[in-house]
């Protein structure tokens, strides 16, 4: 769905691209075209030249049941689930190709700095994963994060700013679920500098700025402070009223474009200025 935000207060629907009534689990966009992966395990490319008429221009099914989606340059990085990193050309986006995937446990997001690819490899308590994608065809492991060696626990999400992985850390225990800060100075061996335990599980991580944001399922948005990473400091709390769960969260200048089970809310940063 695409929405013109010109009026934050008023936000208003120009166009829709309906994958034949799949749920779509991730977006990314690049130029004039948006990268749409479904619970198909298809991937779609779509030409949004025309926001009032989105039309679908290829596609390519994944080897895996793909979740989340990053693109650079003329390559996709898709969190292809048990299939791991799945890389895919699109340079000729009416006809994507294959390029190379890499096996992990469970591919749940991907973040790109080069020449690194992060991923939240969610299930079984394995962590992050820090593959080198310098060569696209041949993308190879260089070092992993582990939560506290808990088997139970997964990673949904990350982000990155500067030499430090923001990794969103699902978990069963009260103890352990929230944000974790990791630094990855040394892709090699990451290390924990600190975390924040969150009150229900962290699904979802942006970064901007000097703040992180992170989609607390049950308890809205939380914003913390991460001008030194080694001792976050919660900024702020947006909590909506139950039911309402929090899914992801987007910030763009002053605005967090948070999604939850009812919908899209626009959450103005500076109120009053």
């Amino acid at each position: 769905r695409i929405l013109d935000i010109s009026d934050s207060s008023a936000p208003a629907e120009v166009g829709v691209f309906d994958p034949e009534s799949y749920t779509v689990w991730g977006v990314a966009v690049s130029g004039s075209f948006a990268y749409v992966i479904d619970a198909n395990s298809d991937l779609r490319i779509i030409d949004i030249s025309n926001p009032q008429s989105p039309l679908q221009v290829g596609s390519f099914e994944t080897p895996g049941s793909s979740l989340q989606v990053t693109v650079n340059g003329p390559h996709l990085y898709v969190a292809d689930n048990t299939n791991g990193l799945s890389i895919i050309d699109i340079s000729d986006p009416t006809n994507p190709v294959l390029s190379s995937f890499l096996d992990t446990s469970c591919a749940y997001n991907v973040s790109l700095k080069e020449p690194y690819a992060y991923v939240a490899d969610g299930r079984n308590g394995d962590g992050l994963r820090i593959i080198d994608v310098s060569n696209p065809q041949s993308p190879w492991e260089v070092g992993s994060w582990i939560d506290k060696d808990n088997s139970q626990n997964s990673t949904v999400d990350v982000a990155l700013r500067g030499t430090y992985a923001f990794a969103a850390v699902y978990s069963s225990s009260s103890f352990e679920r929230g944000l974790y800060v990791i630094d990855v100075s040394d892709p090699y061996t990451p290390l924990t500098v600190s975390n924040k335990i969150t009150p229900s599980n962290t699904r979802e991580i942006a970064i901007s700025g000097l703040y992180a944001y992170a989609a607390v399922e049950d308890h809205g948005l939380y914003i913390y402070n991460i001008t030194t990473p080694a001792s976050l400091s919660e900024y702020h709390h947006i909590e909506y009223i139950d039911p309402i769960k929090t899914y992801d969260v987007a910030v763009s200048g002053s605005y967090a474009y948070v999604a939850c089970s009812t919908g899209l809310k626009i959450i103005d940063l500076l109120p009053g200025n």
